[in-house]
């Protein structure tokens, strides 16, 4: 048989296979979603009516306090200047600081450490390891800041006993997995530390890859309704009014059991390894602060102050166990500049972080600035934090905002500026946060597997190069989010219809998704509820901010009014 023919046949083949495989993917993909501009005055969306039967998530409850109380402003009662900090010296004031942190642990009550103006050499991480702390820089007249902590290096380059040993198992997990680029095992900073970082005091354990190993303690909770606020558990004492406990809830029936079919829907999805490896190991948590308790025929009925994330079933195994977190660390009136460097390789980072907060309840950062970033703000294992008026600039990073194993971020008023390749995202674990009233610069809005879930896009504008809706993440954290990440009210200026392809992001969201061209098209899925695509006019123009007016509105005024179908 002569080359040619056979060369011929196998091309042939290829070409058919190739064909075949095209046919199969265009058919697992989500339908076509495509809109064209309208404007026909005010509307108000029909999912706010209280018939609709589409659920929507309460993302009220994210922030500070739950969005209840202003951030506080407590008086001033430490000066860095009196532990040997000068700005605008051209010296390291990093042992300074740390001498005037060492000092505020033995004060009770709040403290709050003032920053001259001008700027402040750092060469090595500063943590926060006390509650009602606040670390408070300098204004200018216009109220930006005018305190700058220029950071001199990397936390690769810094080479921090305390920080390396609490991202220990980060790095363990990364090389057990084999996680490499170039030939080089990624950078446990790559999604954890910070120059200014937040943790329990003296916390050894280091930060786990995946949510905490479960403790013996606590309560096994029998049932409670997603959304609701009762939960029912068992045991001969009760948790006392005011108790901060965590919502435990575990996947002990693998991938196709009734707790990964509520939390993702009854679709076909790709189930991630992480998501069934270890029925131990709790796979989504929440905050739950203890309002009433009241006893009942199989144990005690607990009142909570937030909405349950998800069912409860006995069969489950859900527990509730004592949360210990440091509450009310603050960080204000900032500039942290780092010196230009060329972004590294993907997970190669260097550890050009700003802030990282863990283990931290109602906290906040407000009036912050970041320049040059790996990621300018991340969190872990916290609840109820605000960020507000943050600005990133610079460089192109890693993430704007990593808000990872976290309940309830609230990110408002916000400038990203610097570009970044997640951007911003809810990674893993990122549970009922909100980014509201802000603008992105070349963004890619990215929900990054790891059961982000219940997450809200709210009131935003953006500039866009290209496909701004992501959806990424390791394939064995699938799919790329559970259920209901809602999109509102997000207004984009591209030269391109194309908006982007997620498919397997079940149940979102999406509402008033506005392209200033005539056209928007998008593939989202599965189940997606849409409307009010390319249509101007949106009488409510952040969700987040008319499901808070209506929670804390008293029943005898007037409320926020409810759309009629």
């Amino acid at each position: 048989m002569p080359r040619s023919f056979l060369a011929r046949a196998l091309l042939l083949v290829a070409l058919f296979l190739g064909l075949v495989m095209w046919g199969w993917y265009r058919t697992t993909l989500p339908a076509l979603i495509e809109a064209r501009a309208t404007d026909t005055g005010p509307w108000t969306p029909a999912v706010l009516s209280d018939s609709t039967s589409v659920y929507l998530p309460d993302f009220s409850y994210a922030g500070y306090r739950r969005g209840e109380e202003p951030l506080p402003e407590p008086p001033i009662t430490h000066d860095a200047r009196d532990f040997g900090v000068v700005s605008d010296d051209d010296m390291d004031d990093t042992d300074a600081l740390r001498v005037a942190l060492e000092a505020t642990t033995r004060v009770p009550g709040w403290v709050v450490l003032s920053l001259p103006p001008g700027r402040i050499d750092i060469s090595g991480v500063l943590f926060l390891e006390r509650d009602s702390l606040v670390i408070r820089g300098a204004t200018q007249r216009d109220g930006s800041a005018a305190t700058m902590l220029a950071v001199a290096g990397s936390l690769t380059e810094w080479a921090d006993p305390k920080a390396d040993s609490l991202v220990a198992d980060i790095a363990a997990y990364q090389r057990e997995n084999n996680l490499t680029n170039l030939l080089r095992p990624y950078s446990p900073y790559t999604w954890a530390g910070g120059m200014l970082w937040s943790r329990r005091p003296g916390t050894t354990t280091p930060i786990p890859a995946i949510p905490p190993i479960p403790v013996s303690d606590g309560w096994d909770a029998l049932s409670g309704l997603q959304g609701e606020h009762r939960v029912v558990i068992s045991g001969p004492s009760a948790p006392g009014i005011g108790a901060t406990l965590e919502i435990r809830w575990f996947n002990r029936q693998g991938a196709d059991g009734s707790f990964l079919e509520h939390v993702l829907g009854p679709y076909d999805l790709p189930i991630g390894e992480r998501l069934t490896e270890d029925p131990e190991r709790p796979l989504i948590t929440q905050p739950a602060t203890i309002r009433a308790v009241e006893a009942v025929p199989d144990g005690w009925a607990l009142t909570l102050h937030e909405p349950l994330t998800h069912d409860i079933k006995h069969d489950w195994g859900v527990r509730l166990v004592s949360l210990d977190r440091i509450s009310h660390v603050g960080i204000e009136n900032l500039s942290i500049y780092f010196e230009e460097d060329a972004p590294a390789p993907h997970h190669l980072d260097k550890g050009y972080n700003g802030i990282y907060l863990t283990d931290t309840r109602d906290g906040w950062v407000r009036n912050v600035s970041v320049h040059n970033a790996d990621t300018p703000v991340l969190t872990n294992r916290t609840n109820n934090i605000t960020i507000a008026q943050l600005r990133t600039t610079g460089r192109e990073g890693h993430h704007s905002v990593y808000p990872s194993n976290s309940w309830g971020v609230l990110v408002r008023d916000f400038r990203l500026e610097a570009p970044a390749l997640h951007h911003p995202t809810f990674p893993t674990g990122s549970i009922l946060s909100v980014y509201t009233n802000g603008y992105v610069n070349a963004a890619r809005l990215d929900q990054h597997g790891g059961l982000n879930q219940q997450n809200l896009y709210d009131r935003m504008a953006l500039d866009a190069d290209g496909a701004w809706l992501d959806g990424g993440g390791a394939g064995y954290w699938n799919p790329v989010a559970g259920r209901y990440n809602t999109f509102w009210n997000v207004q984009v200026t591209s030269a391109d219809a194309w908006a982007g392809l997620v498919r397997d992001a079940p149940d979102a969201r999406l509402v008033g998704l506005v392209n200033d061209g005539p056209d928007l098209r998008l593939r989202y899925g599965p189940n997606t509820y849409v409307e009010g695509l390319q249509r101007a006019g949106l009488a409510v123009p952040s969700l987040y901010e008319w499901q808070l007016g209506r929670r804390l509105t008293p029943p005898d005024s007037v409320r926020p009014p409810l759309s009629s179908r």
